[in-house]
């Protein structure tokens, strides 16, 4: 008899809100970053924040809203890798050790998770003219690049994205 072989099942904890919209990796790329990973096995909870989310993912994605802090940073402390947008939550993740990969767009690098870097991949387009276009005085609110508005956002893949996850679940 042959010993039973045990699935390794990931569970990922997507947020994909930020208090500004440029701040925010496009919603259509978290969803399609959602079905990507669920149909790679692994188990996607998706926090919601009482939005139309809920009708557009697939029903194989657990959608919670938590109901205060605690209930949420209990959520956060049962995933094994968090992705979010450089927002409150990833600072609580990371003050947790919680692996995460995180879209930093506009925020300065000072912005960055600061503990535990070495299980966070943070997430910037190299070499564009106008990023950050946050000072570390504040945000400016809007996102300041006219020739290629959102190229710190949009220039972040699915595939790249599910390649750092890999990466982090590995080490």
């Amino acid at each position: 008899m042959r010993p039973e072989t045990k699935t390794i099942v990931h569970r990922i904890l997507i947020h994909p809100g930020a208090s500004r919209a440029y701040k925010q990796w496009t919603f259509s790329r978290f969803e399609e970053l959602a079905e990507q990973l669920v149909a790679r096995g692994f188990e996607v909870v998706w926090i919601t924040q009482n939005t139309d989310d809920k009708n557009r993912l697939p029903a194989s994605v657990i959608q919670k809203t938590p109901s205060d802090l605690k209930s949420f940073v209990n959520d956060l402390a049962s995933a094994e890798l968090f992705v979010d947008n450089n927002s409150g939550p990833m600072n609580l993740a990371n003050a947790l050790g919680i692996p995460s990969v995180i879209f930093s767009g506009p925020s300065p690098e000072k912005w960055a998770p600061y503990w535990h870097r070495e299980h966070v991949s943070n997430l910037r387009v190299p070499d564009l003219r106008c990023q950050p276009c946050d000072p570390v005085s504040g945000p400016v609110n809007a996102c300041q690049n006219c020739e290629s508005p959102m190229a710190c956002m949009n220039g972040i893949s699915v595939d790249f994205v599910i390649q750092e996850i890999e990466r982090l679940l590995k080490s």
